[in-house]
């Protein structure tokens, strides 16, 4: 999503699937880990879809992409989700219509190294004339 001035923010961004039934028509912003998705047609033929997501305890809640927004912002594969949409309820059970998604990218930085300074470099295979470490002469 687009940055915006603080200010300009209206919408209530929240963490939890739970809290969806405290803003049934208002909209709201949530982040979750992406775990399927439905594709379908509407009956004019138009694509959109479902989604299925984890909160961050691990709590499901679902989203309805209808054909604009559904073209407009696709699920671009595994991993976590900012999500805009209006709090909807059917049969006492709520979900987002959304009005915008997109995939988080989580800086990944390699494996860790030794106190936490990122990858750990490769070990050059001994040449000729080096002398074994005290760690290679105890293991053999």
């Amino acid at each position: 999503m687009e940055n915006v001035k603080l200010e300009n923010v209206k919408f209530k961004s929240i963490s939890l699937a739970a809290e969806l039934k405290n803003y049934k028509g208002k909209t709201v912003e949530i982040m979750g880990y992406y775990v399927t998705s439905k594709h379908t047609q509407t009956k004019h033929k138009e694509h959109m879809m479902f989604g299925t997501f984890l909160d961050r305890d691990g709590y499901f809640f679902d989203t309805t992409h209808f054909p604009k927004i559904a073209a407009q912002f696709p699920f671009t594969g595994r991993g976590c989700y900012c999500i805009k949409g209006k709090v909807a309820e059917e049969f006492g059970f709520y979900s987002l219509d959304v009005m915008e998604m997109r995939r988080v990218d989580w800086p990944h930085p390699g494996p860790p190294q030794a106190g936490g300074r990122g990858p750990i470099p490769n070990p050059s295979p001994k040449g000729k004339g080096e002398e074994a470490s005290a760690d290679d002469k105890k293991t053999g």
